[in-house]
């Protein structure tokens, strides 16, 4: 009597060809929209100018509020409007906003009367998509 033993665990090679064919495609899928996703991000060094402009910026208002005081005519209260930016910074646009705020910090209003609180917003923009706003808070005291 001839016992024959049949062997058949594992996968054939027709399953592992399949296997790697499909594993190919969805891999090939996962690279594609991660390319795309890098190509449309934003650039990462623009981003960091826009930041060190829009930090210099704000800096600047309140050094302006401590050395010539709170109702200084740079931090009149009123919705900015976009201005380009000088060399190095040509690329950017930049808008300044400053509205009233409540002791809660809410609710900016850029009319009404003064609640001692001054809501200073530097919006930096560039490439028409693009933009990073940087917001602080002054008082009156």
């Amino acid at each position: 009597m001839c016992n024959k033993v049949n062997n058949e665990k594992g996968f054939s090679l027709i399953e592992m060809i399949i296997t790697v064919i499909i594993v190919g495609i969805v891999a090939t899928g996962f690279y594609m929209m991660f390319m795309t996703g890098l190509s449309k991000g934003a650039d990462p060094v623009q981003i960091a100018q826009a930041v060190e402009f829009a930090q210099q910026r704000i800096e600047r208002l309140i050094a302006m509020k401590m050395r010539l005081g709170y109702t200084d005519i740079a931090l009149n209260v009123g919705e900015g409007t976009w201005t380009a930016l000088p060399s190095p910074y040509e690329k950017f646009e930049e808008k300044i906003d400053i509205a009233y705020v409540d002791s809660n910090l809410v609710n900016p209003t850029y009319s009404g009367s003064d609640t001692g609180y001054k809501l200073i917003q530097v919006t930096v923009r560039w490439g028409g998509s693009y933009n990073v706003r940087l917001v602080a808070v002054v008082t009156d005291s």
